[in-house]
């Protein structure tokens, strides 16, 4: 299958690495220099042997024809991307979209592919260089059609070393999104603000009550099923990538914006039209909206 993919961040080049093996694939970056780099030299994986050829370019340079198109972009940038490409992806009729948070939803409703999936991931990626990473977690990508069938876009992912992402099967992804939105509400922000790997939130008791009200906070706006396991898997997830510092914490370190908009912003925005007021969640958001503009 010939397949796109649009970022050429962590998630981008991890997605591309496993994909071709078995797929052409193409990856559309921000900068001509990145792809430069990836034609040159192709994606290299820190803890593998091989280094893989992929085709590179960037996306000011438009859109080619593909099979597939996978949107590894934040979701900050999403909504730009979908306008710049949008007559180049009218004919294109597998779309899958891997972003964190749940803003982008309405997006979504604005496309008429036949086939429109979300993919909830859960591997950890580490952008080493432009052409380098390192696979920090491995985990799964949760697969869900937002309309169409699941079974094209799972097929992607079949066959040797491409199915080392593990795609399985989601049949409630607004379920799963709320677990994920959970999860990065509490862990991102706060090692974002207190500058700490996620296993250090569990080593100090007033972090830890931190995380226990802002937990409380969202879930009571999500409605989450059973958020006594939901509470344990956050801790567990803290404990099994201990030593990996959080998306939004490397951003704020790289002075760069982060999605603090399309998890907590999303959380108030819910807690808005429930007339809820969530005052640590509150002061949380607007905490890293300080440190984005220190940094910028």
């Amino acid at each position: 299958m010939n397949i796109g993919i649009i970022g050429g961040g962590a998630i981008g080049l991890l997605f591309g690495y496993y994909l071709s093996f078995k797929h052409e694939v193409t990856i559309y970056t921000k900068s001509e220099q990145q792809a430069y780099a990836l034609n040159q030299a192709g994606i290299s994986l820190e803890e593998d042997i091989y280094t893989q050829k992929v085709s590179a370019r960037p996306l000011s340079a438009g859109l080619s024809t593909h099979q597939a198109v996978i949107f590894a972009v934040k979701q900050y940038h999403l909504e730009e991307v979908l306008n710049q490409i949008e007559e180049r992806i009218q004919h294109i009729p597998i779309l899958l979209f891997l972003q964190n948070g749940m803003s982008h939803l309405r997006l979504l409703d604005n496309l008429h592919q036949e086939n429109v999936g979300i993919g909830i991931v859960e591997h950890g990626a580490l952008k080493l260089s432009e052409t380098r990473i390192n696979h920090t977690g491995k985990g799964v990508v949760k697969i869900s059609a937002y309309k169409g069938r699941r079974d094209f876009l799972l097929s992607i992912f079949e066959g040797e070393n491409v199915s080392k992402l593990k795609a399985i099967k989601e049949d409630d992804f607004l379920l799963s999104m709320q677990s994920k939105l959970v999860i990065n509400a509490v862990i991102n922000p706060l090692t974002a603000l207190y500058k700490v790997e996620n296993g250090l939130l569990l080593s100090n008791s007033y972090i830890i009550n931190t995380m226990k009200l802002v937990f409380n906070e969202v879930v009571s706006v999500l409605s989450i099923p059973n958020p006594e396991k939901q509470w344990d898997m956050i801790k567990q997830i803290c404990e099994n990538t201990a030593s990996n510092r959080s998306s939004m914490l490397k951003d704020i370190e790289l002075g760069r914006e982060t999605e603090i908009d399309s998890i907590l912003g999303y959380v108030l925005e819910q807690a808005r039209l429930q007339n809820k007021t969530l005052a640590v969640t509150d002061f949380l958001y607007h905490a890293i909206k300080g440190l984005e503009k220190r940094r910028n």
